[in-house]
């Protein structure tokens, strides 16, 4: 069994060697390699495949002119891969003929899809136009990432919104906002947008909706409450506006702003009543006081805000001396 076997071994070691022989020759394969803008890429790992003989396989590199070349091959077909890393994978075939030569290869390598890599250039294109005012042309960017990753398009809703919101079309930017949450639906900056966008149009009843549903524990400032606020206000409902100035007060007690806000509806309920004598004016009239002095110590003494609430603090000392 031993002698069987040695010679078994002995006849696979000459069948091998023969095999190995089988696919050396005189001639030559050549080639170049680049990329997409036809640029020579360097270090691309060429394998040259012989078919016909079992493991029959070949390696070279390109130079950094994207070139490359295997010598000593055997006439026949030939089959090519290219790799290298960052780029998808390409195959060839080529013939050597009897005499040894071979037409060169040219082969062209595509850039792998980074998703991130993309669409962190697309975003940087886009910004460069929303910085030029090109709300339009950033807008078609802001698709062209959609249409190449589909994943983000939920998020994308937020910048294609900014676009439109930034050309005074606070309506097409509700309807991205509201296709954005209908994929996100607790997604807190979609909905902030959506109140400023609904509010815009006049649908203050939808924003409040939608600002119903925020996270207040997440808000960083008054903006929300006190926007309300003063929509309301400026839609002559001002005992409406209140309960959002006071919101925006107990949320961000340090805020001046709120209730200088606050004051004002105040003021405008106070000039609607006609009794001077009324005890509700009075204690009105007291919470004026109270807000505006109160936003005089949390506001910047040198804004127009100011100037204006130490007149009307005047204005209100006068009314309360005289009752």
């Amino acid at each position: 069994m031993r002698r069987i076997a040695g010679f078994m071994l002995a006849v696979l070691f000459v069948a091998g060697s023969a095999w190995a022989q089988d696919f050396k020759g005189t001639g030559r394969l050549t080639g170049r390699v680049v990329d997409e803008q036809g640029k020579g890429l360097e270090n691309v790992l060429v394998q040259a495949k012989y078919p016909q003989v079992l493991g029959a396989v070949l390696e070279a590199r390109t130079d950094k002119n994207g070139q490359w070349m295997v010598s000593d091959v055997a006439e026949g077909a030939w089959d090519l891969t290219f790799d290298l890393d960052g780029y998808v994978s390409a195959k060839a075939s080529t013939d050597v003929d009897e005499t040894g030569r071979a037409e060169p290869v040219r082969t062209t390598l595509k850039k792998q899809f980074d998703p991130n890599a993309f669409i962190q250039e697309q975003g940087k294109k886009a910004a460069a136009l929303m910085e030029q005012k090109k709300y339009a042309d950033a807008r078609a960017v802001y698709e062209g990432i959609i249409s190449k990753v589909p994943a983000v398009s939920g998020q994308m809703q937020v910048f294609l919104a900014q676009t439109y919101s930034l050309e005074g079309k606070p309506a097409q930017a509700a309807e991205r906002l509201k296709a954005g949450l209908a994929k996100d639906p607790g997604n807190q900056q979609m909905k902030l947008m959506l109140v400023t966008a609904k509010r815009e149009t006049g649908a203050l009843e939808e924003a409040q909706k939608t600002g119903a549903t925020l996270d207040e524990s997440k808000l960083t400032d008054p903006g929300v409450p006190n926007s309300f606020g003063l929509a309301l206000v400026k839609k002559q409902r001002p005992a409406d506006a209140l309960p959002y100035f006071d919101k925006a007060i107990e949320r961000f007690p340090r805020t001046g702003e709120s209730y200088y806000y606050r004051a004002l509806a105040l003021v405008d309920l106070v000039n609607a009543q006609k009794d001077l004598k009324d005890p509700v004016r009075i204690e009105r009239l007291g919470r004026i006081k109270a807000d505006l002095t109160k936003y005089l110590e949390l506001a910047p003494p040198t804004s127009a805000d100011a100037e204006n609430a130490r007149k009307l603090l005047e204005q209100i000392d006068k009314q309360i001396v005289a009752k």
